[in-house]
């Protein structure tokens, strides 16, 4: 049995649930304040010092009992013109990506700021990959 994890400014809950989607998560631990149960998802700061910590320590192994993974943005090569000038988008909006890998369309934006709209199978998309980023569910203390 796998036990919360006291770092002393908070405690660091085990991965124990299943979510099936970074929404789902979202939605029952939100990052800006704390739910009914008193906790929340762990903000970028107190992630990185648990990953870097961890690490330092040679024990990465095990902090992976302590987070979730989720596809946090996915980034399109594409040919919006189909003159062979390809472009780089990106969709980081939970909601989008999650339309995106279910073959809806999505909204991304590309480097120069432009919303366009993706889907699977598009004639324009020449490829796209999925970057995946960890989150910590944690209770203050």
């Amino acid at each position: 049995m796998v036990r919360n994890l006291n770092i002393g400014v908070f405690e660091v809950l085990p991965n124990n649930k299943s979510y099936s989607n970074l929404i789902d998560f979202i939605v029952e631990y939100p990052r800006d304040k704390v739910n009914k149960d008193g906790l929340r998802m762990a903000n970028y700061k107190e992630s990185n010092y648990l990953i870097k910590t961890f690490k330092e320590l040679g024990l990465s192994e095990f902090l992976k009992k302590y987070y979730y993974t989720f596809v946090s943005d996915i980034t399109i090569v594409y040919d919006p013109y189909g003159t062979g000038r390809y472009k780089e988008a990106i969709i980081d909006d939970p909601a989008e990506i999650f339309k995106f890998q279910n073959g809806e369309a999505s909204m991304g934006y590309d480097s120069d700021g432009a919303e366009d709209e993706f889907w699977k199978g598009a004639g324009k998309i020449e490829d796209w990959r999925e970057e995946k980023s960890v989150y910590f569910i944690i209770r203050p203390l």
